[in-house]
């Protein structure tokens, strides 16, 4: 059996273009992944250093990584994009009710 979808063999183009875009946010979110994990492992090393209590380690691990959390759910970038994912999560629902005549 074949398939019908015609298949491309370009290259990819990241001098213009939508792929550009990508790989610069891509790009964008590894440095910063990096950077905000070497910050929380430092941080959480020399809690470790200074009290030699795994137990405040713990604490202030999981403080950065909620106020991290936090922080993210209440950037502004984030309530844009989760109004557009509900909006586009809605139109699926739309569909189904108006080819079944609901």
């Amino acid at each position: 059996m074949t398939s019908s979808t015609p298949t491309t063999d370009r290259p990819l183009d990241l001098r213009s273009g939508p792929q550009r875009v990508f790989a610069h946010v891509l790009a964008s979110s590894l440095v910063v992944s990096v950077a905000n994990f070497t910050v929380w492992f430092a941080v959480t090393f020399w809690t470790y250093l200074e009290t030699r209590s795994v137990l405040a380690t713990g604490l202030i691990a999981r403080i950065i990584g909620l106020l991290v959390t936090v922080l993210a759910l209440l950037s502004r970038p984030y309530r844009r994009l989760s109004a557009v994912y509900a909006e586009g999560s809605k139109q699926p629902a739309v569909a189904v009710a108006v080819s079944s005549g609901e």
